[in-house]
């Protein structure tokens, strides 16, 4: 132990105390720099992501730092009640990222969740005038249905009304149809539903065909156009009402009258629901989900009272399910048999469709075996030619990818467990450029559509939406240059 004595003289003890003090407070403060500017210098390493981390997970830690979509300077479309924020930011071309400002130069609030009763939109389409895509939209006394209509610079923007909707149905689906817009809609009757059509032009609505439709508990329908014909797809029931079975009617393209009388297309003894059908090269492509026959489980006396052979309760048991494509002549009739496109001992919970190249199709599907399909499972893509699917990509195998996929022109989407939009850009070929990831601008966002150079965006608020128009960078193709537009379109 060392030992001090004591400065005899307290005044000169008092002043060597506050010398000391003095020269600790210069001290210090310059020693604290100095470690700062060498900790500065040295290279900060990225810590590693979790070990049960997918690629996807990594992508969309990475990528999201990076804004790659620009909205157009065009003011968005609101669509339901007034807006109960200031527009969603925007991020001028040529800005760098984190410069998005909303009304006034004020930094943007995050947007608001989607209130009860809200509007709703339905898919969206590119046609020759610009985007449209249908809406709900809850007015005094019910539901109205309407087209909302834009330029593919967002200009112009405006609502088309088709009139009330009789009881709880959902938007309008519209297609593109030479320079036009053809939306279909349910409708009550007293035999269960009807289907109608309308062609949308300007501001002119043109009643088509009403196709009958039997009552179930299922109102899924899809349509398109083609040169000669239309088809109009949906899942009905047999007529012993013991399976479900889809549907299919063709339409005169001009006029929207029923050129072929409904028909069952999928195969007899099978369960098959959800159809999806997209025009392409010289035809259609029709897809489905195909349900396997339930199987009573046999139960052992071990088991706890209650529980199936697999550990889950039976309302918990989910049956393999797979999809199953059908092509379509240019008359809108089948030209050849379905076939399985994804594995028959699968799961899948939802899938989309869109043409290709000369003549196949794509298709994205979702792959979970969990009974809510809520969180997680394996996002696929594949091409499908006339010989059959090629060899799938998987783009996604996490729970951080939790949305239905959807194929627009020359983008794959979906979306993550936390609500934020993937984006990512496909070749030519259907094959994936990068992987899915996240964008500032796109946020909490759908893309709806997607244009030669541009793409339809809506973002959620409250009791309505915005329809904003974007464009998106796609990565260097080979070559050097980009593979395609904005809007995915191959140049």
């Amino acid at each position: 132990m060392i030992r001090t004595t004591p400065d005899p003289d307290p005044v000169r003890a008092r002043r060597r105390k506050a010398l000391a003090l003095a020269a600790l407070a210069v001290l210090v403060p310059a020693v604290a720099l100095v470690v700062l500017h060498r900790r500065a210098e040295r290279p900060v390493a990225s810590p590693p992501p979790p070990a049960d981390a997918g690629a996807g997970a990594v992508a969309s830690a990475t990528a999201s730092a990076v804004p790659r979509c620009v909205q157009g300077r065009t003011a968005a479309l609101w669509i339901g009640e007034a807006s109960p924020r200031p527009p969603a930011p925007v991020r001028p071309a040529g800005a760098p990222a984190g410069a998005e400002m909303g009304r006034e130069g004020e930094p943007p609030d995050r947007d608001e969740a989607l209130a009860p009763f809200a509007a709703e939109l339905g898919r969206g389409a590119c046609y020759d005038g610009g985007f449209a895509v249908g809406v709900k939209h809850q007015v005094e006394g019910g539901a109205l249905a309407e087209v909302a209509l834009m330029g593919l610079d967002g200009a112009g923007g405006r609502l088309v009304s088709l009139g009330r909707i009789r009881g709880d149905l959902g938007a309008p689906l519209v297609v593109a149809a030479k320079g036009r817009v053809v939306a279909a809609m349910l409708e009550p009757n007293a035999g269960g539903f009807a289907l109608r059509l309308a062609s949308v032009s300007a501001d002119k609505v043109a009643w088509g065909a009403e196709i009958d439709q039997e009552r179930d508990d299922s109102l899924g329908f899809d349509f398109a156009i083609g040169a000669e014909r239309g088809v109009v797809v949906w899942d009905g029931v047999t007529k012993d009402g013991t399976r479900a079975q889809v549907m299919l009617a063709a339409i005169e393209p001009r006029t929207l009258a029923v050129a072929e009388r409904p028909r069952p297309v999928s195969p007899p003894g099978l369960e098959a629901e959800a159809p999806r059908v997209v025009a392409g090269e010289g035809g259609f492509w029709l897809g489905y989900v195909v349900r396997a026959p339930s199987k009573k489980r046999p139960t052992r006396p071990a088991e706890p009272a209650g529980e199936a052979p697999d550990g889950r309760y039976p309302a918990e048991s989910i049956e393999p399910a797979w999809v199953e494509l059908m092509p379509l002549g240019a008359d809108g009739l089948p030209r050849a048999a379905s076939r399985a496109v994804t594995p028959r001992d699968g799961h899948v919970q939802d899938f989309d469709l869109a043409p290709s190249e000369q003549g196949a199709a794509l298709l994205a599907w979702r792959d979970d075996d969990t009974p809510s399909g809520a969180h997680g499972g394996r996002l696929s893509l594949v091409r499908i030619e006339a010989g059959g699917p090629a060899q799938s990509q998987v783009m996604a195998d996490d729970a951080a990818h939790a949305g239905a996929p959807s194929l627009l022109g020359g983008w794959l989407t979906t979306s993550a467990a936390d609500g934020r939009l993937l984006l990512a850009a496909l070749g030519p070929g259907g094959e994936a450029l990068d992987e899915l990831a996240p964008d500032p601008v796109l946020g909490e966002g759908e893309l709806l559509a997607a244009g030669p150079s541009s793409l339809l965006l809506a973002r959620p608020a409250g009791r309505g939406f915005e329809l904003a128009v974007v464009s998106c960078r796609r990565p260097a193709g080979p070559g050097g240059g980009d593979t395609a537009d904005a809007g995915g379109r191959p140049r």
